[in-house]
């Protein structure tokens, strides 16, 4: 498909309406240098019955008024929309050119000692493995380099947790890199193989449920730049908890520029990195994710989640959407989706819950935020009204320090979708600034005087 066809959509998508009266067909026009396909023609006629959508779309970006269409040249119009999140444009180039590839790996590549094994599930094992001089070149590495592998059982499964893998390559250094797959060619069990590099071997959640959290992270999460151990340990942790929950933003926020959602955020889905540079949490395991630029891996009657992290709504898009167009006419209408249904505040919830189980001891194993997921939802989702009834003998001191931060993001993320902050508006939080050195430590608010209603949850 050629550059100019792409650019050729996008303009009639957006100018559709201001120019001519809607209709079903759209004669197919032929120039000199320009020859439309009537697949294309299909495509563009969706575009035209986006026009209204996108108008709705770009309102905002240019002070509510009404467009001026006839007035504003194609280009401009088109580039203005075309940058709307998640990226017509770049939707469109990735249609036309791809998302890049990776090596083929067999598995001759991967020498016959493996590690530990780093997880196991329905869709295959994770393990630590080392590269044979054939895999050394293709991650132009060196022979005998760590890696990390994942024997797939399901190719479908193996297929759209390595699309996205590649996808978010270029949405940052937030995710393991992927350095590509392959079928199981010689290997004892039929299925797939991905390959990623080793980032390190230990998630989130092992931390958070060891005895000695957060300060256990306090090193790998700092590095160098790990505060004295003299200074006060509830500051220190509250810092620890600070950094999590902005890397997990960071990385949301990444994936969700580009029209992806993640929809099982967690810390079991969190490396910590043990490379030198670059982030030190990563976001792996995307094989639940959703791609809302071009709807792969969309079906409205999904719900992947994990409860315990998992909003209320249970769905990324309301189940009224209907199954995802042919690609091009979803890029087209991608950012009237995104304007409309919010779909990355699904992953900020998870964030929000993941504040609230680090930063009160009692909920850091997972029984105890399975039961306190239940409550909130007794509750009608409202999470002050669970604190009142269920928090009397909960510990919330890092959530209450500087004048209740913590537990004021807590409540703009973990609350109906309407009201939760995106990824980027959270990030802009007070809590996410540092403390003042030597800052007072605010006292809690007032707790109810009503029992917590589980045993599970008490000191």
């Amino acid at each position: 498909m050629q550059l100019k066809t792409l650019w050729l959509i996008v303009f009639v998508a957006t100018t559709a309406h201001a120019f001519m009266p809607l209709s079903p067909v759209i004669p197919q026009t032929r120039s000199p240098r320009t020859t439309l396909r009537p697949a294309m023609m299909a495509d563009i006629t969706a575009a035209g019955d986006l026009s209204q959508q996108i108008q709705t779309t770009l309102a905002p970006v240019l002070g509510g008024n009404s467009l001026p269409l006839p007035e504003l040249s194609v280009p401009i119009v088109g580039l203005i929309y075309g940058f709307q999140t998640p990226g017509v444009i770049a939707g469109l180039l990735s249609l036309a050119f791809g998302i890049g590839k990776t090596p083929t790996w067999v598995a001759e590549d991967i020498g016959p000692k493996v590690g530990r094994t780093l997880g196991r599930g329905n869709f295959g094992t994770v393990q630590e493995a080392y590269v044979t001089a054939s895999g050394a070149q293709k991650m132009k590495g060196r022979e005998g380099q760590q890696v990390v592998i994942k024997r797939c059982v399901n190719g479908d499964q193996a297929e759209i947790e390595a699309y996205f893998c590649q996808r978010t390559k270029s949405l940052g250094r937030y995710f393991p890199e992927f350095l590509g797959g392959g079928e199981r060619q010689g290997d004892t069990e039929k299925g797939r193989l991905l390959v990623w590099r080793y980032e390190g071997s230990k998630t989130l959640e092992e931390y958070v449920q060891a005895s000695d959290f957060p300060l256990n992270l306090e090193d790998p999460l700092f590095r160098a730049r790990a505060p004295s151990k003299e200074a006060d340990v509830e500051k220190r942790s509250a810092a620890v908890l600070r950094e999590v929950v902005r890397s997990a933003l960071q990385a949301a926020k990444a994936m969700h520029s580009g029209g992806v959602v993640h929809r099982d955020v967690k810390p079991a889905n969190m490396i910590i990195s043990e490379r030198d540079s670059g982030p030190t949490i990563l976001l792996a395991d995307l094989g639940a994710a959703v791609d809302l630029r071009n709807g792969y891996n969309f079906n409205p009657d999904e719900g992947l989640l994990d409860p315990r992290y998992a909003p209320p709504e249970q769905y990324v898009l309301p189940q009224t959407v209907p199954r995802a167009p042919p690609a091009l006419s979803a890029v087209l209408g991608s950012p009237f989706i995104w304007a409309q249904y919010a779909p990355g505040k699904f992953d900020t919830y998870a964030v929000g819950m993941m504040l609230l189980q680090m930063g009160v001891p009692q909920l850091r194993k997972s029984e105890s935020l399975q039961l306190v997921s239940r409550r909130i939802a007794e509750c009608g989702g409202d999470v002050e009204e669970w604190r009142e009834r269920f928090g009397q003998n909960l510990d919330f001191a890092l959530l209450d320090r500087q004048n209740g931060a913590g537990w004021e993001l807590v409540t703009k993320l973990v609350v109906d979708r309407s009201r939760r902050l995106s990824a980027a508006r959270a990030l802009g939080h007070r809590y996410l600034k540092s403390e003042n050195v030597g800052g007072p430590v605010s006292p809690p608010p007032e707790q109810a005087t009503s029992p917590l209603g589980s045993a599970t949850l008490r000191r």
